[in-house]
């Protein structure tokens, strides 16, 4: 089913959005945007994965900064 089109973060987010409200089965879903059911999953499972980082204390952009952060530290300890 794959149309080969480039579907932004905002247009994937609005059809996961409209999954969970229920107004229609996934299927009908899928098909009405030309994705098939895997892609709605693979989008669904990535929307959770990140989505919980929005709730991590200082929320996901905190999270990379303190990545960042310890990274820095290692190359400095390791003289890079």
């Amino acid at each position: 089913m794959g149309t080969g089109k480039q579907w932004t973060g905002r247009e994937k987010l609005a059809i996961e959005l409209e999954g969970l409200e229920g107004e229609c089965r996934i299927c009908e879903l899928c098909n009405e945007h030309g994705i098939s059911q895997e892609m709605y999953c693979k989008w669904r499972d990535q929307l959770l994965t990140a989505g919980a980082k929005l709730f991590e204390r200082g929320g996901a952009d905190h999270a990379r900064e303190r990545l960042e952060r310890e990274t820095r530290k290692l190359k400095e300890t390791n003289g890079e």
